[in-house]
């Protein structure tokens, strides 16, 4: 599990916008700082490689996901940034 965190770049984006599919309240896309959308696959590979801060790489029942890194900062958690129906 690889935490983007420890990147020190400043072409390091960060997630501002959790975009869902209609019908659900799961995370299938993003928005970034950068102004780019991506899928949650594609976030995934994008915190192992260190291009997203302040988040996570988790699994369960091997499926990959991202979660808030444990900062004590609530502002950018992933379930209290906006929501968008638009992926």
């Amino acid at each position: 599990m690889k935490n983007s965190k420890t990147q020190n770049n400043s072409n390091v984006a960060c997630i501002t916008e959790v975009l869902t599919k209609e019908g659900s309240s799961a995370a299938a896309g993003y928005k970034l700082s950068n102004g780019e959308t991506v899928s949650v696959e594609e976030a995934v590979q994008m915190a192992k490689n260190g291009e997203i801060k302040d988040v996570i790489v988790s699994s369960r029942n091997g499926e990959e996901f991202l979660r808030s890194y444990p900062d004590g900062d609530e502002n950018n958690n992933l379930r209290d940034l906006p929501h968008h129906r638009e992926y």
